[in-house]
């Protein structure tokens, strides 16, 4: 899955369609969602709160992230959520 822009309180509704969508497709033993956070300039916690509802119940242990930049992934960090997260390398 590939996001862009900012993710604010205007874009959770389809960030949540997004999620919702990539767990129904998810098949076997496939263990993770992957989410290209390459050109997310900003996530507010209305989405960070779809991203972290979409970790429960799920056969995924944890949503795999890439290409988060560090003021987004700070965000996760300080919102206490970043061992939620599998964030591949290039995100430091």
């Amino acid at each position: 899955m590939i996001l862009a822009g900012a993710l604010d309180q205007y874009k959770s509704e389809s960030l949540k369609d997004q999620m919702l969508n990539a767990i129904a497709d998810q098949v076997g033993d496939q263990q993770r969602i992957l989410i290209d956070m390459t050109a997310v300039d900003h996530i507010d916690a209305s989405c960070l709160q779809v991203l972290l509802a979409s970790t429960k119940g799920q056969k995924t242990k944890k949503l795999a992230i890439t290409g988060a930049i560090p003021s987004v992934r700070q965000w996760i960090r300080i919102a206490g959520a970043d061992e939620l997260f599998d964030f591949s390398e290039g995100n430091e």
